[in-house]
């Protein structure tokens, strides 16, 4: 890995992971308002997975590098952000009370309901991120 990468990476680590212990404090205040902001952040992540994915599909003569380290920044942020709330207040979600913390994630992402179809294209989406920054990223800093 680059040297100038690996500091991005480890720069956007360092400011990510403290916000993820102030959201347990935060959440705590209005349970429902929180849940009502994750849904909608999850319809903004899924929709910029979908222009993720179909930017890999058909690059085009523009290298669209910046949009998939930031869908891929979105994505790491949210489930790191979601899911730690989903297993903190599992009691709220119907189902999901008697299960370990363990058992929760796995029934979130192998349930087979309706939102399976959004979790997946998320994850095929950051894949896809992955791939086209190792494949483009090269280019796109030699250009710029």
């Amino acid at each position: 890995m680059n040297n100038r990468y690996k500091n991005t990476f480890l720069f956007l680590l360092a400011i990510s992971l403290p916000l993820t212990s102030y959201a347990g404090a935060i959440i705590n205040q209005n349970l429902a308002l929180i849940i009502h902001i994750i849904a909608i952040v999850n319809f903004i992540l899924l929709v910029t997975s979908i222009i993720s994915i179909i930017q890999f599909i058909r690059p085009g003569e523009v290298n669209r590098t910046p949009f998939q380290i930031f869908n891929l920044i979105f994505i790491i942020a949210f489930y790191a952000v979601s899911l730690p709330f989903l297993v903190n207040h599992k009691d709220y979600f119907e189902g999901f009370g008697n299960l370990s913390d363990a058992e929760v994630i796995k029934r979130y992402f192998l349930s087979t309901d309706l939102f399976d179809m959004i979790k997946r294209l998320i994850l095929v989406a950051f894949v896809l991120n992955i791939i086209y920054i190792l494949r483009n990223s090269k280019e796109y800093y030699i250009n710029t």
